[in-house]
């Protein structure tokens, strides 16, 4: 018996149509997640099976699904889907009051285990930004399959300009404001500016905070 096989078995029967089609897009997920790289047409295949479940309103498919689609994402080099993927599923699941097999809750922690490492302390901050995705969107996600460069990705950093992301990483290593200002022939209330800018735009309080996530980020010089 095969990994996907023993996974269905062990999983069981729903007793539905739709939801068992997508337990056997996971098992498939599974096994494709088991080994090295994510085969072409993976996601694909597994979104057109989640969305055919959508369409028709089946609860309990739908945060089973999201949650594959979640687990390919991190194999495919998309931390921040995966982690929104995850947030949906999770928000899903609540909101509609369904329940995954735990197999598939302990499948996902797997998966995102290093997903979360990789991201460091936006991991919670993208999970929530997920639950606020509809099914719809979260399958559309899903089907994004561009691999995120962390430095120029759809993260925060995005939001920065290019003279934002430099003082940024100079906060990074130490530099006061009077520093920065003399490293980049600017006025010191300039630099004030850019700094107050930047904690607003990333949601941080302090320059302890925004020094932790440009290293996190790997923008640190």
């Amino acid at each position: 018996m095969d990994g996907r096989s023993a996974l269905l078995e062990e999983i069981g029967d729903c007793g539905d149509a739709c939801a068992d089609g997508v337990l056997g897009e996971v098992a498939e997920a599974e096994h494709q997640l088991g080994g090295f790289g994510c085969p072409a047409g993976a996601v694909a295949g597994h979104a057109e099976e989640l969305t055919q479940c959508h369409d028709i309103g089946d609860r309990f498919a739908i945060p089973v699904g999201l949650s594959a689609l979640a687990g390919l994402a991190a194999k495919g080099g998309r931390p921040r889907a995966a982690l929104r993927l995850a947030g949906a599923a999770a928000a899903y699941e609540e909101v509609n009051q369904t329940y995954r097999p735990q197999k598939i809750r302990a499948f996902l922690d797997a998966w995102l285990a290093p997903v979360r490492t990789t991201v460091g302390t936006a991991a919670a901050k993208l999970f929530d930004e997920g639950r606020g995705l509809a099914p719809g969107q979260a399958i559309a996600l899903g089907l994004d399959d561009k691999t995120e460069d962390r430095r120029q990705g759809g993260g925060p950093s995005a939001s920065l300009t290019r003279r934002e992301r430099e003082i940024a990483a100079l906060v990074a290593t130490g530099l006061t404001n009077r520093e920065i200002a003399g490293q980049l022939y600017l006025s010191v209330r300039t630099v004030e500016v850019h700094v107050d800018h930047i904690l607003s735009k990333l949601g941080f309080r302090t320059r302890t905070q925004l020094a932790a996530w440009i290293h996190e980020e790997g923008l640190a010089p």
